[in-house]
């Protein structure tokens, strides 16, 4: 039961970082991309405020004026497909236009960056987390992101149908169990009710093994009334039932009483 809940666990955590890092990879092109936007530092000139590999987050503010020491995000003047991550180091009006340096750097920039450049001003930044959200950009990662999540959902389909299954046998190995020692229950006080007597057989055979002799003995028991005295002989007026003798003397009496029986002295 332990380990079921922390496979669920490892499972909610796994899809839920999944989810968190797709949104983060995909900012750029959703809605919300109006509030929050995400970039990946893919050099060190900003360390180690914001190293290598880093996944920033910028919020995009236009009109909102930028003061020195803050951190923004910018196209290139000379290359608008170009976003660079640096410090603010001066403000400049007419027009109004900001020096940049990156805080590992020895100089400032080269550039000047107009005001319609700024893509927006630094919110915070997962160290590291960029090179997992540059991988998931590949179309390796992408499809393991698509095959592994639908392997482990057939993984946890199949471990709930295995689980059902082995829950329902323990189900009804306990229903098997009790079932049998219900009916012995009730055929054995079926058979008390009824006084069924009890019928003791024997058997006699005999035999010699390298001359050690061994006897074991074989009693017919009578069906019917005793009709030979010798059958009144040892034990064996016990063993009738129709009619039921107290001791041997009643078993000679009734054979002795009956004129078909052999060995009748009458």
């Amino acid at each position: 039961m332990t380990f079921r809940y922390i496979r669920k666990g490892i499972g909610w955590g796994v899809f839920c970082s999944l989810i968190v890092l797709m949104l983060a990879v995909l900012s750029p092109v959703l809605p919300t991309k109006q509030f929050i936007r995400s970039y990946i530092v893919t050099s060190g000139s900003m360390s180690p405020t914001v190293p290598a590999g880093s996944l920033v987050f910028i919020h995009p503010a236009p009109g909102k004026p930028v003061q020195i020491g803050d951190i923004i995000a910018f196209t290139l003047p000379d290359s608008p497909k170009t976003t660079v991550l640096h410090r603010v180091s001066d403000v400049t009006t007419n027009p109004l236009t900001y020096h940049t340096k990156g805080d590992n750097n020895n100089a400032a920039d080269r550039w000047s960056v107009p005001a319609s450049s700024v893509m927006g001003t630094y919110l915070y930044s997962l160290p590291g987390v960029g090179y997992l959200a540059a991988f998931v950009r590949t179309k390796l990662c992408f499809g393991l992101m698509i095959g592994i999540p639908v392997l482990y959902l057939i993984y946890t389909q199949i471990r709930l149908i295995i689980d059902g299954i082995e829950e329902e046998i323990h189900k009804r190995a306990d229903t098997t169990t009790i079932l049998p020692l219900f009916i012995a229950g009730l055929l054995v006080g079926s058979i008390t009710a009824l006084g069924i007597r009890q019928i003791e057989a024997r058997y006699v055979a005999q035999a010699t093994i390298q001359g050690i002799s061994i006897s074991a003995g074989i009693v017919v028991i009578p069906v019917g009334p005793p009709t030979d005295m010798d059958q009144c002989k040892d034990d064996g007026w016990e063993t009738f039932n129709n009619p039921t003798f107290k001791n041997q003397g009643d078993c000679i009496s009734y054979v002795q009483s009956n004129p078909n029986a052999e060995g009748n002295t009458k």
